[in-house]
């Protein structure tokens, strides 16, 4: 965090983020048992949080701040099950090319930082992010058969973060 003023900073960072979905749905399959299936995608990020932040509570040893700002994250993995479940004899691009390799979000969280001693923090936080890009590729064939059906896939993201950090502005 770069402060600002005492109440007001900025922050930069670096986080992995393991996001992705499981869906149920039916299918139309001759074997009533393979008509449920689960449509799951993994999708795994390295993000850049920039956010702006508010200290609500700044005593001695310990802050409480309110956050927000943009998140934008690089793809590292992009795995789904879809050929696993469909029987469609289609070509299909592979996972990692019908899922786009950014995305942006918008971060809303509060943290909690106690000071342990000198420039050494503990933190605890609770995160929702809100994704605003559609993670499925613009390319025509990512979303064909039963995934022509799901017009929105942006991320949503509910998290509790805990760490250990080094303040390097004191």
């Amino acid at each position: 965090n770069l402060q600002a003023c005492s109440t007001i900073g900025f922050g930069l960072g670096l986080e992995f983020s393991s996001q992705g979905q499981d869906i149920k749905f039916m299918t139309n399959s001759n074997i009533p048992e393979n008509n449920y299936q689960t449509f799951s995608t993994q999708l795994n990020y390295f993000r850049i949080p920039l956010t702006v932040n508010y200290a609500v509570v700044n005593h001695k040893k310990n802050i409480v701040r309110i956050y927000s700002g943009l998140n934008l994250g690089f793809a590292i993995e992009r795995n789904d099950n879809y050929n696993d479940i469909i029987q469609e004899s289609i070509l299909l691009p592979p996972a990692n090319k019908r899922y786009k390799d950014k995305d942006w979000a918008i971060p809303i969280g509060v943290n909690l930082q106690h000071t342990l001693c000198n420039n050494i923090f503990a933190s605890i936080g609770f995160e929702q992010m809100f994704g605003l890009t559609n993670s499925f590729s613009d390319f025509g064939l990512s979303r064909f058969g039963v995934l022509s059906e799901f017009k929105n896939s942006k991320q949503n993201r509910t998290s509790i973060n805990i760490g250990v950090g080094i303040n390097l502005t004191k």
